[in-house]
Formats: C-alpha cells, structure tokens, sequence
C-alpha cells in the first residue's frame, strides 16, 4: 500500500521517523521498549501505533517471545 507522507497523522510520522532512524546505524531490530523510551509513552501506546502501522503496511512486526 502506498501512502503519501500527507495522508499519515503527525504520531504515525513520528514513529516512522524513530524507527528508520534506529534501523539506519543499526542491524537490530527495534524493540518496543526502545520505542516507548525514544517517544516517551508508554509500551501499550507503542504497541497498539506499531500495529496499526503494521496493518497499513508501512512496518513489519514480530511479535517478541
């Protein structure tokens, strides 16, 4: 799915941004907790954002464990 950087809100920007960021000096994977830190929420917030990134097709997520 194609999205233009317009039709995304300004928090699912913000993530994207935090994780290309993250992925960009480093093999790693990104880790909720990461995320959460970087952004300042909390794990639940990360999670459900991440995932409605995921559903969009702009992410992929592995569940950890």
């Amino acid at each position: 799915m194609s999205r233009s950087p317009q039709s995304l809100t300004a928090v699912s920007q913000d993530y994207l941004k935090v994780i290309w960021s993250a992925q960009e000096w480093s093999d790693a994977p990104v880790t909720t907790k990461a995320l959460a830190a970087r952004l300042g929420v909390g794990a639940s917030t990360v999670s459900e954002t991440v995932r409605r990134l995921a559903d969009a097709g702009l992410v992929t997520h592995e569940p950890y464990g």
